[in-house]
C-alpha cells in the first residue's frame, strides 16, 4: 500500500516561522515534523511514500531524497504553486493503482493504522456488493 503525504501549503498561520522553511520541517523536538510521520508509515508497514509538495520543497527534497536513509521509498509530485487538498491529490493520481493512505504532513499520529484499513476494506466490499445488487 502507497501513502500519499500532501505538503504544499504555505503554513500561513506560522508565519513568520514558515517564510524559510515549509510546515512539515519545522522542528519538533530534533527532528522535522514531517520525519515523524515517515516513521509511522513505516511502523505501519507502508514503506512506499509520495509526497505532493509545492511551497518551499528544496527543504523537504534535500532533507528526505529518495527515503533511502529513512528505509522507505519517496517519490515527489511537484506543483509550481499550492492546489488545495483535491488538486494535490489529483497531481499523484498517475502513480497510484490501488487504495491509499492520504495525509497531511503536519499531523503526526499514533493508532493501527492496519484495523482502519481493514475497516475500510470490509465496508468497502459492502457498498461494491449492495451496488450490485441494486443495479
Amino acid at each position: 500500500m502507497k501513502a500519499v503525504i500532501l505538503a504544499g501549503g504555505h503554513g500561513k498561520r506560522l508565519k513568520p516561522y514558515t517564510l524559510l522553511l515549509p510546515k512539515p520541517m519545522l522542528p519538533l523536538g530534533n527532528k522535522p515534523i514531517l520525519s515523524y510521520i515517515i516513521k509511522w508509515l513505516k511502523d505501519q508497514k507502508i514503506n512506499d511514500i509520495i509526497l505532493s509538495v509545492s511551497y518551499l520543497n528544496k527543504p523537504i527534497e534535500e532533507y528526505f531524497g529518495n527515503g533511502k536513509k529513512f528505509k522507505v521509498k519517496i517519490k515527489y509530485i511537484r506543483s509550481k504553486k499550492p492546489l488545495g487538498t483535491a488538486g494535490q491529490l489529483k497531481k499523484t493520481e498517475a502513480l497510484l493503482d490501488d487504495t491509499f493512505i492520504c495525509l497531511y504532513a503536519d499531523a503526526i499520529l499514533d493508532f493501527k493504522l492496519n484495523n482502519v484499513i481493514k475497516f475500510h476494506k470490509i465496508w468497502y466490499n459492502k457498498i461494491i456488493s449492495t451496488r450490485l445488487v441494486w443495479s
